[in-house]
């Protein structure tokens, strides 16, 4: 259902927009998409760059030490300035590719498993915000989606409030985006972090080197770290996109001036 909610208000967002300027490179657009390639940066290449840097470290120790070498292999010293740029622009390419991956694993194995253990519904988000269960979030989603939140979840509902913000108002978009943007970092990284906590169990069927406790020690504060954040960055993101729906279906303004009319009606 929430599904072919969010297609049919995509649909009319689209239907609105055709009517407006077909100029693709206005700057508007243009400054939209700056911020939007620094929230990729964030979820996907961050991610994937750590998972590489990771394994190689790993695999080779002698990096931590000799790394001004190991870079002067890389780039030698008659290398042009196009070796240095393709060299580069593969490696954010493959950081990227790998930020993907891990971007759909770790939902499956840690969004997945985080709504289970810890639920966010309408009681969490009145406690948040210290509104009490009175909050006329259903009110309003009833009212603009035309469904209601019986379950009390608003883990993927808040994805529709979300799309409302974002249609109200660009700005307030970007916002949503950027939440979005470091929750997929820090779920990812959670994923990458115990990729290399494990790493060293398949030294018996490789050559890399054994189990480390010393490595195993920083890898667990790591993780456990990450998984703090994530925690923390994914009630963000939900509250936000829930409070930013607030917000964008205040009638704070017209309740007032409705107020102010009966005044003025009573004083003269």
């Amino acid at each position: 259902m929430l599904r072919l909610l969010g297609s049919r208000f995509y649909s009319f967002s689209r239907e609105a927009s055709m009517g407006e300027s077909e100029d693709v490179s206005s700057p508007g657009q243009i400054a939209g998409t700056i911020p939007l390639f620094f929230y990729d940066l964030i979820g996907r290449i961050v991610p994937g760059a750590v998972l590489i840097l990771g394994v190689m470290v790993y695999v080779r120790r002698d990096l931590l030490v000799n790394w001004l070498s190991g870079l002067q292999q890389v780039f030698p010293k008659d290398s042009t300035a196009g070796y240095a740029a393709a060299i580069i622009l593969l490696f954010f390419a493959f950081a990227y590719f790998c930020g993907v991956i891990l971007a759909s694993l770790s939902y499956l194995a840690i969004e997945n498993i985080s709504k289970r253990i810890f639920p966010l519904n309408l009681k969490t988000f009145a406690d948040h915000y210290e509104l009490g269960l009175s909050n006329d979030l259903p009110k309003r989603f009833r009212h603009h989606f035309g469904v209601s939140l019986n379950s009390g979840s608003i883990d993927r509902a808040s994805a529709l409030c979300a799309f409302y913000v974002w249609r109200k108002d660009s700005n307030l978009g970007l916002i949503t985006a950027r939440t979005d943007a470091e929750l997929l970092g820090a779920r990812s990284l959670v994923l990458v972090s115990l990729i290399l906590l494990v790493l060293p169990f398949f030294h018996y069927w490789t050559g890399w080197p054994p189990f480390t406790w010393t490595w195993a020690g920083c890898l667990t504060v790591i993780l456990w770290s990450g998984i703090l954040t994530f925690r923390y960055l994914r009630e963000k993101r939900v509250f936000m996109r829930c409070a930013l729906f607030l917000a964008s279906t205040s009638n704070f303004g017209e309740t007032a001036e409705h107020a102010r009319a009966e005044q003025n009606q009573k004083n003269g």
